[in-house]
């Protein structure tokens, strides 16, 4: 009897499962900051710094004041303070005299001073406006300081710019401008770009061309026909390349929470025949 041999057996090596891709989510939506702290974040603390702020001059004064701010979520963000100081009494009115202050906070996130701050304040029949993208604990303070006293009009107001080049500006333009919060670099616009470059190298060579077909008598035209032909030509590549570039669109971080809240409140009225 022939011993019958057994075949050895093969492994077969199962082919590696493939790496599945991770999820692209591409719904539009607007995306929140990774720290969880947004510049809307920064404006809102610097809403509660203003109105505690406030409320400590006022104390100070031995004064409480109407104070009060938006909401979390309630955009724009405002800080607002009404002052009734007390003049006199009778026996049928009290006499006193208004004044009140408003700060608005307004977020712009591709400046390099993100936050705005527009503030309005009137006392009597004095009224003052201006923006600014700072705002100092001092000049919170002669707010209060105006709102209750009158007198200087705080520094907040005061022109930005020294007296000797506003005079200047008033005859030479760009002279005596306050200086101008400029675009962060990513959000600057690029002008010199591959499409205006062929653009104004080809109306160069055309104008070139040009003006020596015009001191030529004799191939005159067709120097000019040919500078046309440059510069319409390079115009169209221009346009082409200017037309297939890809356009994106840049979105600011939101915070974690909703931007929006909404609340039930109570509402009362008067009617006035």
């Amino acid at each position: 009897m022939e011993a019958i041999g057994l075949m050895p057996e093969r492994t077969v090596k199962a082919p590696a499962p493939a790496t599945p891709r991770p999820l692209t989510d591409a719904r539009p939506a607007l995306p929140v900051a990774d720290a969880g702290r947004s510049l809307w974040d920064r404006a809102a603390e610097r809403r509660d710094e203003i109105a505690a702020l406030l409320t400590q001059a006022f104390h100070a004064r031995n004064v409480r004041a109407w104070i009060r701010k938006s909401q979390p979520g309630e955009y724009p963000l405002v800080v607002a303070v009404d002052a009734w100081m007390q003049v006199s009494e009778t026996g049928s009115a009290t006499m006193v005299e208004k004044s009140s202050l408003t700060v608005t906070i307004s977020v712009e996130p591709y400046r390099q001073a993100p936050l705005l701050y527009a503030v309005g304040l009137k006392r009597h029949a004095k009224a003052f406006a201006a923006s600014h993208w700072s705002l100092g604990h001092d000049e919170v303070g002669e707010f209060v300081a105006y709102l209750l006293d009158g007198g200087k009009r705080p520094s907040f107001f005061a022109p930005r710019v020294a007296l000797p080049l506003r005079i200047i500006g008033a005859f030479i333009p760009g002279v005596g401008k306050e200086p101008e919060n400029k675009l962060v670099d990513e959000a600057r616009p690029r002008f010199w770009t591959i499409a205006s470059a062929i653009a104004v190298a080809g109306l160069a060579l055309a104008g070139l061309l040009a003006l020596s077909g015009l001191g030529e008598e004799e191939g005159g035209g067709s120097q000019l026909m040919l500078a046309a032909f440059v510069a319409v030509a390079s115009c169209i590549v221009a346009a082409v390349i200017a037309h297939r570039r890809p356009i994106v669109h840049s979105i600011p971080r939101q915070s974690l929470r909703p931007p929006r809240r909404e609340f039930l409140i109570d509402s009362w009225h008067v009617s006035v025949p």
